[in-house]
């Protein structure tokens, strides 16, 4: 069995994304892996600010931007996407936007 699963973070919940995350399981055992992150673009939402930046202290940005973090993931997604059930964390609305 092969499993795609992903994760977002954005700015709110129908924010745009600033840090993606993807694991890829084969048979119960990880594979293959993305993380990304980029900086926010406009104002921070507070409970982000609050909630989430915190927990992000020592995620380096990976990315410059988000155009070039989502194409990034995108070539992630679309090279093991393949015979893989995709999971992922809030489909609606956060991780909606992102595929």
């Amino acid at each position: 069995m092969k499993i795609l699963s992903f994760d977002a973070e954005t700015n709110g919940l129908w924010g745009q994304a600033f840090a993606v995350g993807a694991v890829l399981y084969e048979d119960g055992k990880e594979v293959k892996s993305f993380y990304s992150r980029c900086p926010i673009q406009g104002e921070v939402n507070p409970w982000v600010e609050e909630n989430v930046l915190p927990q992000m202290e020592k995620m380096e940005e990976t990315h410059d931007s988000y155009e070039s973090m989502l194409a990034a993931f995108a070539e992630f997604y679309l090279a093991n996407k393949e015979g893989a059930d995709v999971i992922f964390h809030m489909g609606l609305p956060v991780e909606a936007k992102v595929v």
